[in-house]
C-alpha cells in the first residue's frame, strides 16, 4: 500500500469563505483570560504570519483552534461552518495538522511511528488489519528524502536517539506532510540551523503551492516575513492588528513587537512606580511637619539644614516617579491637520518668563511650512520640553535658536538649538534612554517620553553635539498628502 498526501484544498477565491475564521475568541485559565476576544482569519492556500512577544496568546489561540484548550467565549467557523473542534484528531479529519512546541513525540517508539502517528497505514483484511511497521518506515523515509532531510537517521531509529534539532525537523515533516488544508507551526525554527531553516520555509512555499493554508507562529519578525501573505500581531491576548505583506515592512513589524514588549515593561514598572509614590508623600510630608511645627532650640539651624536635605531628595524621587508614570501610561494620538509655524509660535507662547527669557529667542521659522497631522498637545510639549532645556543648558545671555523648514525627502523639520557646553559622544549616546539625565536636580523622563512621542508621529529625531559648542536637537516629520 503506497500511502500519498490527501489531495489539498483549492486557494480562496473573492467569493469562497475563509478556511478558518475565530471571531472574539476568549480562553480562560481559572481567573486568568490568556486570549481576550482575539481574531484570526486564513484563507486557503495563505501563509499567515501569527506574530508576538513570549505571553502573547499565540499558542494558546492555536491550541483552541484544535480542541486542545477550551473557548470560553467567540466563535470560530471552518469552511463557513460554525463548530468547536473537541481535540486535535477531530482537527485532522478537517485537515488539520500542528507540529507543537512541545514536539508532542513518544520517546518510546521509532521515527517512522511518530511520522505516522494518528495516520498509520493497516494491512490485512478485515477484521484482522495490522499496523505495518515495514511499510511506515519504507514510506516515512521516502518523505524525508523528498524533503531534503539528510541529516535524519534511519526510520526505524527510536526518536530517544534524536537531537533537538531533529526532532523538530520530525514534527514538521509530519505536519506538512499530512496536512490537508491547515498546518499550524508553533515556533517551528526553535532548535534549527539556518539550513534547516531554509528547508522549512522551502516546504512551506511547496504547501501553499498545492493549495494548503499555513500558519506559522513566532516572536520573531523576520523569520516568517518574506514567505508571509499576511500578519496577524497579538498582543496580552488581544488581536493588534492585521496586514497584508506588501502594506508593511520587516521594520515596522520589528519596531512594533519591540514596542509592545516596553508596554508591557511599563506597565509593570507603572505598578512598582505606583507602590512607591505614596510612602515618598508620606515621608516628605512627614519631614515638613518636622521643620515647620515641632520647636527646636538646640543647633535649630543644622537640624533645618538636614531636613531641607531630606525634603529636597524626596521631591526629586517624587518628581521621578511622577514623570515615570506620565511615561507609562499609554494614550492614544489625537491627529489632526497643523501649521508647523503656528504650532511653534503656540508653544513658545506658552513659555514663562522665569523658565526662559523671550529676549534670548530667536525664531527662524518660515510662514508658508505645508501642515503636518499631528497630535498638537503632544507635539508642543516636545518643542517646550527641547526649548526649555536649550535655555537651561546656555548661559543667561546666550540664545536660543528655533528653526524649521522642509527637506529634499518632503518631511518638515524643527531644530532647537543652544549654545552651551555641549555634550561627549557617550552622553550622546544615552541622552534619550529614560531616567538618564544630565541635571542633578529634577530628572525624569524628558529626552525620552520626546523620543517617545516622535517616533508615535512616525518621526525622527536626532543630537547633534560637541564639547564647548552647543547642542541641536533636530526633528523630522512626515507630511501627508491630503
Amino acid at each position: 500500500m503506497s500511502v500519498q498526501p490527501t489531495p489539498a484544498g483549492v486557494p480562496a477565491t473573492q467569493n469562497q469563505a475563509p478556511l478558518v475564521e475565530m471571531r472574539g475568541v476568549t480562553v480562560t485559565f481559572k481567573r486568568v483570560v490568556a486570549v481576550n476576544r482575539a481574531e484570526l482569519t486564513v484563507g486557503a492556500g495563505e501563509v499567515i504570519g501569527l506574530l508576538g512577544n513570549s505571553g502573547a496568546g499565540k499558542t494558546t489561540l492555536i491550541k483552541a483552534l484544535v480542541g486542545l484548550l477550551p473557548i470560553s467565549e467567540g466563535e470560530v467557523r471552518i469552511n463557513g461552518r460554525a463548530m468547536w473542534l473537541s481535540s486535535p484528531q477531530e482537527a485532522r479529519t478537517y485537515g488539520i495538522e500542528t507540529a507543537y512546541q512541545d514536539l508532542a513525540l513518544l520517546e518510546d517508539l521509532s521515527i517512522a511511528r511518530n511520522f505516522f502517528l494518528g495516520h498509520e497505514p493497516l494491512t490485512g483484511r478485515r477484521p484482522f488489519r495490522r499496523l505495518s511497521h515495514r511499510q511506515m518506515v519504507r514510506h516515512a523515509q521516502e518523505v524525508f528524502d523528498v524533503m531534503g532531510m539528510s541529516e535524519m537517521p534511519a526510520a526505524s531509529r527510536l526518536v530517544a536517539e534524536l537531537s533537538g534539532g531533529q526532532r523538530q525537523l520530525l514534527a514538521l515533516a509530519r505536519a506538512l506532510y499530512f496536512g490537508r488544508q491547515l498546518v499550524l507551526l508553533d515556533e517551528p525554527t526553535a532548535a534549527l540551523s539556518d539550513n534547516q531553516i531554509e528547508m522549512v520555509l522551502g516546504q512551506i512555499e511547496q504547501a501553499r503551492a498545492r493549495g494548503t493554508a499555513v500558519v506559522f507562529v513566532t516572536h520573531k519578525a523576520h523569520e516568517v516575513f518574506n514567505i508571509a501573505d499576511r500578519f496577524v500581531v497579538l498582543d496580552r491576548g488581544r488581536t493588534l492588528m492585521s496586514v497584508p505583506h506588501e502594506q508593511t515592512s520587516l521594520k515596522e513589524m520589528e519596531k512594533l513587537l519591540i514596542s509592545s514588549r516596553f508596554t508591557m515593561v511599563q506597565e509593570m514598572a507603572a505598578a512598582v512606580a505606583h507602590q512607591f509614590r505614596n510612602p515618598l508623600g508620606i515621608m516628605r510630608v512627614s519631614a515638613e511637619m518636622l521643620r515647620d511645627d515641632f520647636e527646636v532650640t538646640d543647633r535649630r539651624e543644622h537640624y533645618d539644614r538636614l531636613l531641607n536635605m531630606i525634603i529636597d531628595e524626596l521631591c526629586t524621587l517624587e518628581t521621578l516617579i511622577t514623570n515615570y508614570l506620565d511615561f507609562a501610561r499609554q494614550r492614544n494620538l489625537r491627529r489632526e491637520r497643523v501649521a508647523l509655524s503656528a504650532l511653534i509660535q503656540d508653544a513658545v507662547a506658552q513659555l514663562s518668563e522665569q523658565s526662559v527669557d523671550p529676549a534670548r529667542l530667536i525664531l527662524e521659522v518660515p510662514e508658508e511650512l505645508p501642515e503636518v497631522t499631528i497630535d498638537k498637545d503632544l507635539m508642543e510639549q516636545v518643542v517646550l520640553n527641547l526649548v526649555s532645556n536649550a535655555a537651561e543648558a546656555s548661559g543667561e545671555e546666550q540664545p536660543v535658536v528655533i528653526s524649521a523648514g522642509k527637506n529634499g525627502t518632503g518631511n518638515t523639520w524643527v531644530a532647537v538649538q543652544d549654545f552651551g557646553c555641549g555634550m561627549d559622544e557617550r552622553t550622546r549616546k544615552m541622552i534619550f534612554n529614560p531616567f538618564f539625565s544630565t541635571k542633578t536636580r529634577g530628572t525624569g523622563l524628558g529626552l525620552s517620553i520626546v523620543h517617545r512621542i516622535v517616533e508615535q508621529h512616525g518621526g525622527t529625531i536626532e543630537v547633534v553635539s560637541e564639547l564647548n559648542q552647543g547642542t541641536t536637537f533636530i526633528i523630522s516629520l512626515p507630511v501627508e498628502e491630503e
